[in-house]
């Protein structure tokens, strides 16, 4: 992928994560990716969509969070 763009659904609505093709959007979404994915509203079980021009088809990712495990004292 080239310049794959990144959306999902929160609440009904489209979202988009990342969009590097239109200047502006590109501007607007890029601080998105120094962002968790809960933190812009993407929880488990959500699809993410990746999408780019040299790829025929969108690539749908289902988010699977693991619990985070406390460390042991040793």
């Amino acid at each position: 992928m080239k310049a794959p763009s990144i959306t999902t659904v929160i609440d009904g609505k489209n979202k988009t994560l990342y969009m590097p093709t239109l200047d502006a959007v590109e501007r607007a979404t890029r601080p998105n990716l120094q962002q968790k994915l809960t933190d812009l509203g993407v929880l488990d079980g959500h699809h993410i969509v990746v999408a780019d021009a040299t790829t025929p088809k969108p690539v749908a990712i289902i988010v699977k969070f693991e619990q985070e495990m406390e460390p042991c004292a040793t």
